[in-house]
């Protein structure tokens, strides 16, 4: 062990300088490589997928959500990162950069200097870009940056278009719908006579009930008319209303009044006669031959007041003289006729009644087809009001600058290269340099033990090289 140490020793005290010599052009080319090596920058940001994008219409936040991951097991996020270095993305780029920063890229060469990664557990994703210009580097991941974001918006818009057009066709059809289902359940009412079912009904019931009510008042009138029609008809011994009339008007007209004096006047001087003559005596014959006349001037009074009585041979005949007789048969006369009506009123409290009950019957009948139609006019209008409200939120979400990426961070132009790092390559040339310096000085320790002439005499290698 001692003599393998000292012989290295030995060694390294020989050829240190062939050892210091490798080293040295180790690290020369180390700085060679420094100085030939361009640098590359890079820098870097943070895109965020916005789970809650602000929009002015519903519609525009549900274009603009992030959807679940799907059964497949795909991310929208990794969804979202793929689509960064898509070709509408990049050509975007390249468009932004030569208008903006007048640089000339081509979409692959932006694409080779990119990378995308995503943050675990986050909806975050980091862009970076590796460029032999920091200021360039900055300048294209924004704007690959910004075009991620207007690529976002575009396709919101680009959706709500789709759903504009789609609307703009279907809404003048709902509306169509709806002017149908008004106009047949318009016609329908007009000829069932249904305005309101539940008022309709209402109205009815309190009309029938009203008409019982009435009903009942009348009844009760009419049974106290016939009960005191009935007592004024035994009272006054009329049959009928028409021969109590004729009896009224006989008993108080004055020309009939005078006539029945004067007939009764010569009704008694011709029984007073008779008394005193026979049946021949001119006296008497001349008094019948009045009261004949007489008789036959009464006949023809009586028919002007009641013709159906012209001929009856009764001087009074049933003619109501008294004045008490006149009253009752008046009584019985009005009451007739107060019977008459309501009887009548109660006929058509009693038609109307049923009339009403029929109606309200037919109701339940006529509001079924009524139900069904008024069913589908309030379906009809209620789709056309939401394709009315989905149509408006699609304008607005179309020009509404709304997407569901956002940017957390713009690119700062970096300050030292990534790569190469001098300190880094220093450190790595000044370790290979060691190794290979130890590595030479070993070489060159064997080579000298090692070496024979031709007759298999052992030299030395500093002999053999000249070294003194």
């Amino acid at each position: 062990m001692a003599k393998t140490t000292l012989s290295l020793s030995s060694a390294f005290r020989k050829y240190y300088k062939f050892g210091l010599a490798t080293f040295g052009s180790v690290i020369a080319g180390s700085a060679v490589y420094l100085s030939v090596t361009p640098p590359v920058y890079q820098t870097s940001l943070q895109l965020i997928l916005d789970e809650k994008s602000v929009s002015v219409s519903e519609l525009g936040r549900d274009l603009a959500q992030v959807p679940g991951s799907t059964p497949t097991g795909s991310s929208p996020l990794a969804n979202q990162a793929e689509l960064v270095k898509a070709e509408p993305t990049l050509n975007r780029t390249v468009a932004k950069l030569a208008s903006s920063a007048k640089v000339k890229l081509t979409a692959d060469e932006i694409a080779e200097g990119l990378n995308v990664s995503l943050l675990p557990a986050t909806s975050i994703f980091k862009l970076s870009y590796k460029s032999k210009d920091p200021v360039l580097a900055a300048a294209v991941l924004n704007a690959v940056a910004e075009s991620v974001v207007e690529e976002s918006v575009q396709g919101v818009r680009r959706e709500a278009a789709n759903v504009r057009k789609f609307l703009e066709v279907e809404v003048p059809k709902a509306k169509l719908r709806v002017e149908e289902a008004e106009a047949a359940e318009n016609n329908y009412r007009r000829e069932s006579g249904i305005v309101s079912l539940n008022d309709q009904t209402q109205n009815i019931v309190a009309s029938i009930s009203r008409i019982e009510e009435e009903e009942r008042v009348v009844s009760t009138q009419l049974a106290a008319t016939t009960t005191q029609a009935n007592s004024l008809r035994r009272i006054t011994q009329t049959q009928s209303i028409s021969t109590g009339y004729t009896s009224v008007r006989k008993g108080q007209d004055e020309e009939l009044k005078k006539i029945r004096a004067q007939l009764v006047s010569l009704d008694t001087k011709i029984g007073e006669t008779r008394l005193r003559f026979t049946e021949s005596h001119p006296i008497l014959q001349d008094l019948i031959a009045q009261r004949d006349a007489m008789s036959e001037l009464y006949n023809q009074q009586l028919a002007r007041v009641s013709p159906s009585s012209a001929s009856s041979s009764s001087i009074t005949g049933n003619a109501a003289t008294d004045e008490i007789s006149q009253n009752f048969t008046t009584q019985l006369i009005n009451n007739e006729v107060e019977r008459e009506a309501l009887e009548n009123k109660l006929k058509v409290l009693q038609a109307q009644r049923k009339q009403l009950q029929t109606r309200l019957a037919q109701l339940p009948i006529r509001q079924q087809p009524l139900t069904t139609m008024t069913r589908k006019r309030e379906q009809a209008t209620a789709s056309l009001q939401l394709l009315q409200t989905k149509l408006e939120e699609a304008r607005i979400a179309e020009v509404q600058l709304v997407g569901n990426i956002r940017i957390m961070e713009t690119a700062k132009q970096p300050t030292s290269p990534l790569e190469p790092k001098p300190t880094v390559v220093f450190i790595l040339g000044g370790v290979f340099g060691s190794i290979l310096g130890i590595g030479v000085i070993l070489l060159l320790e064997v080579a000298s033990n090692t070496r024979k002439d031709k007759y298999g005499v052992e030299i030395t290698t500093s002999q053999n090289w000249g070294i003194r």
